[in-house]
């Protein structure tokens, strides 16, 4: 039940709809970060319209010319900087490395296996023509990313984002008011998580982390580095509303009050919630047919939809020659593709339990799991019969 929280989030990090774009672009060939950070930036020029149609403009990643003095250089959609990438560009290429979606080998850029997950659902997605309107609008994210990104980000940074959305659901606050209230609320919630724990290991994560917010010496101001990065993501994601006044109210949407109900510290945040049931928890939140979404249960019709969603995941992540493959890459892509296209709703511990036993895959082959006590050393493997 580790702690769960992102630091150094810079606070202009607040579109989760540049992260398609900038690990396509990483994706296609390694660059260093103000390259990959360019190439992000130029990319928002021609995005600007939607930019501006969005129902939030923070966290823009194209500088304002009145906030620089450097050469600019037209073009039909734009200006753009034309010698190196604005800090905004190159804080999305941090953060990208911080949660994990990217690596950095030698200083250049490639996307991670992670990364590749948002990658893969998104172009199959495409491919099918199920983003229909709102992709339209790249910063209006597909349900597909909605759920890989909430996904990720509880898995992360699960504890802060949890004391947001528990503070939204007790009443409609100003961004003023949740930033003086923050402070306090993470006290008290890693005090909680404090005295639930049996870990000792994990018990002195939150008791260092008690002690050092009890420093901060401009709590209101510390809290600027948390609380509106993470509000502008739960927008993207739907769980939240943020009004356009002076004031900058905040309340949850009626998605966002759903999931609060299911939200409960003492188990939400625990390695067991998350890997049994985060997806039957939260995918009701995001699936637009959400009323069509059956539970995985073992039946023969969902063991050929299964797979054939690992078929498809195994065609996407194949790299080399050896039919091996992460689990943890291909169960969140299995489970994420069950969801948005076949409505069946399972989570890594269905995956792992269905996978246990060798699972019959075309003529003469089978594809069996080896599990591993480091998680990402785990993988599945095509084997002859």
């Amino acid at each position: 039940m580790p702690l769960r929280e992102l630091i150094d989030v810079n606070t202009q990090v607040r579109r989760l709809g540049y992260f398609y774009p900038l690990l396509r672009f990483a994706a296609r060939q390694n660059l260093n970060a103000d390259s990959l950070a360019l190439r992000l930036q130029k990319w928002g020029v021609e995005q600007e319209s939607d930019f501006d149609n969005y129902i939030n403009t923070t966290g823009n990643v194209v500088p304002h010319l009145k906030k620089t003095r450097r050469r600019f250089v037209k073009n039909k959609v734009g200006r753009f900087p034309t010698d190196r990438a604005s800090h905004a560009a190159r804080r999305y290429v941090d953060f990208g490395a911080n949660i994990g979606w990217l690596n950095q080998i030698s200083g250049m850029y490639a996307v991670s296996r992670t990364g590749r997950i948002l990658l893969a659902v998104t172009d199959e997605l495409q491919t099918e023509n199920k983003l229909l309107q709102e992709q339209e609008n790249p910063f209006r994210i597909s349900e597909v990313q909605r759920m890989f990104f909430f996904s990720e980000l509880w898995r992360k940074d699960g504890d802060v984002i949890f004391i947001l959305i528990k503070m939204l659901d007790k009443a409609t606050l100003g961004l003023k008011e949740i930033q003086v209230n923050y402070h306090t609320s993470l006290r008290d919630h890693l005090q909680n998580r404090l005295h639930s724990t049996n870990s000792e290991k994990d018990g002195n994560q939150f008791l260092a982390r008690i002690t050092d917010i009890g420093k901060w010496q401009n709590p209101d101001r510390y809290a600027e580095q948390f609380v509106p990065t993470r509000l502008n993501w739960l927008l993207d994601l739907g769980l939240v509303n943020i009004d356009n006044t002076s004031k900058r109210y905040c309340s949850l949407t009626d998605s966002g009050e759903k999931l609060a109900d299911h939200l409960h510290e003492s188990n939400a945040l625990t390695n067991e919630w998350i890997n049994t049931s985060f997806f039957k928890t939260c995918a009701v939140n995001f699936a637009k047919e959400n009323n069509l979404l059956a539970q995985w249960c073992e039946s023969n019709a969902q063991k050929e939809l299964f797979t054939e969603c690992l078929k498809l995941a195994f065609d996407k992540f194949k790299r080399n020659l050896v039919p091996k493959f992460s689990v943890t890459q291909i169960s969140l892509f299995v489970c994420l593709a069950m969801i948005t296209k076949n409505s069946v709703v399972m989570d890594y511990s269905d995956f792992i339990t269905f996978m246990s036993k060798p699972l019959p895959f075309g003529e003469g082959s089978v594809v069996e799991m080896r599990l591993s006590a480091r998680e990402n050393e785990a993988y599945l493997i095509i084997n002859p019969i």
